[in-house]
């Protein structure tokens, strides 16, 4: 190539005169070839740009919403776990003869129900738990037990005491500002049901066990945040702590009528994907959906920039290869029609060599199996990126294996989307390279269901990782005057 451009410098320099005379920089026939080309370019970027965006939130909708049916699921078993524990030891004899006991000769078994009390509390990992008698009189209790004057829990101990049936309260706050959940389990004679002898509450604070359900790292986005909601009036009432603010939960609220925050369309019955502008007035992405068995809904959300970062960022890698691609080809064509076809012929080769090069530079490599035989070929950047020498043979599942564990299942769902359904995919992932290095990859693919392979690219973008994360800790890190 550069042969080629010192060929060009010397034949003439653009916008300079022909044998002395005088002539236009750049002549009117070229400038529209060259601006063509440029319309043609960026219509291009365009149309890839935008299709790969809607893929994108597609891709982002559909992780939101297995995150938020996974959190509600589990917060449904939880509950039916708290539900099935008091049933049964509302028919457990054991305790039905303790109390039967107690309530005949007070004192006589108070120390043996305070200690199974304590230990059942500690094993659990409850607040507290007491006997109550159907009046609300206190039988035996944990050391620290305190009655509860709330109103749940009154109206809770009510319906539990009058229907023989357990009973477990929504979240409270108790009256020194704790949170709490009572679960009420009536103990009858025998088991067998019928009017209580008592009351069997257990006090559950759910910043042990209930609360860790929401804020586990959920398993696309590490930054996602889960937020619980129920109605309060004509107010969404938030349930647990909030991320971006602090003494949140059953504190924070804000008006049903705001039309973009996700939390208050959860309580407009609006489930499924959302677009809006969360509590702090930024832009997110959202699924929404209904706890079952309770008055709760939960909305899983992302920040919309924070999660399209890296699509704009490849939009504008995208971009910058259109256009040189463009001015490649212009190039070429100019060099066709202003020297001889010896000279065009070398720059048209060199032009792809160049090419060739960026496609090196930039650390991109193809590959494709046979859907059939599960057979992987790779090119020889694929290799190097995964670190094997060329006499390996890859096939589908090897080549899954070479990524970390918390990508292997999302890639691994990638590829079967891709044989069973004919999804395209575009992830960013990592691997664990042959040579126990951990690179992060940029993996696309698409499927030919009619040629039976899947196929696509692979390009190690490992520094460009670590570019990010630099950036990202500059604007993070304090200034210093």
């Amino acid at each position: 190539m550069a042969d080629v451009q010192k060929n060009i410098t010397e034949h003439r320099t653009p916008g300079q005169p022909r044998n002395g005379g005088s002539e236009r920089k750049f002549p009117g026939k070229e400038a529209g070839a060259a601006l063509l080309t440029l319309a043609a370019a960026l219509t291009l970027w365009l149309f890839i740009s935008s299709g790969y965006r809607r893929e994108a939130v597609k891709e982002i909708s559909r992780s939101l919403e297995t995150i938020n049916s996974h959190k509600a699921e589990q917060i449904v078993a939880w509950l039916d776990e708290h539900n099935r524990a008091a049933v049964r030891l509302g028919r457990h004899p054991f305790l039905c003869e303790l109390v039967s006991a107690e309530i005949s000769s007070p004192g006589s078994r108070r120390a043996r129900l305070t200690a199974w009390l304590q230990g059942h509390t500690e094993e659990k990992r409850y607040a507290a738990m007491a006997f109550l008698s159907p009046k609300g009189a206190v039988i035996a209790a944990t050391p620290g037990y305190t009655a509860g004057t709330e109103k749940m829990f009154t109206e809770a101990f009510t319906q539990a005491a009058q229907k023989g049936t357990p009973v477990l309260t929504d979240l409270y706050r108790t009256r020194d500002g704790r949170l709490r959940m009572a679960m009420f389990s009536p103990i009858s004679p025998g088991g067998r049901g019928g009017k209580p002898l008592c009351m069997m509450v257990m006090k559950i604070d759910p910043e042990r066990w209930f609360y860790p359900l929401l804020k586990a790292e959920p398993l696309f986005f590490a930054t996602a945040e889960t937020l619980l909601v129920r109605r309060e009036g004509e107010n969404v009432l938030f349930l647990n702590e909030l991320d971006y603010l602090d003494d949140t939960a059953l504190k924070f609220s804000r008006p049903i009528s705001e039309k973009l925050l996700p939390a208050a369309a959860a309580i407009r019955g609006i489930t499924g994907f959302f677009a809006g502008v969360d509590y702090r007035g930024v832009k997110v992405f959202s699924a929404i959906g209904p706890v079952s068995g309770s008055n709760w809904a939960i909305i899983t959300k992302v920040d919309r920039d924070t999660i399209l970062a890296p699509v704009k960022n490849r939009e504008h890698m995208q971009l910058a290869l259109i256009l040189l691609a463009a001015g490649l080809l212009y190039g070429g064509v100019y060099a066709v029609l202003s020297f001889r076809q010896r000279a065009a012929e070398a720059a048209l080769a060199k032009s792809r060599l160049l090419m060739a090069e960026i496609g090196e530079l930039g650390k991109i490599g193809a590959w494709e199996f046979n859907i059939d035989t599960r057979r992987q070929a790779w090119t020889e950047q694929v290799y190097r990126i995964h670190e094997t020498g060329p006499d390996y043979r890859p096939d589908v599942d090897s080549g899954i294996n070479f990524y970390a564990p918390a990508s292997r299942p999302v890639i691994a769902l990638a590829v079967q989307r891709a044989i069973e359904r004919g999804e395209s995919f575009d992830l960013e992932l990592e691997i664990i390279t042959a040579k126990g290095n951990t690179r992060a990859v940029h993996a696309v693919g698409k499927a030919d269901l009619k040629a039976r392979r899947v196929y696509g690219l692979c390009q190690d973008i490992t520094e460009h990782k670590r570019a990010e994360e630099l950036i990202l800790k500059k604007k993070s890190a304090p200034s210093h005057i």
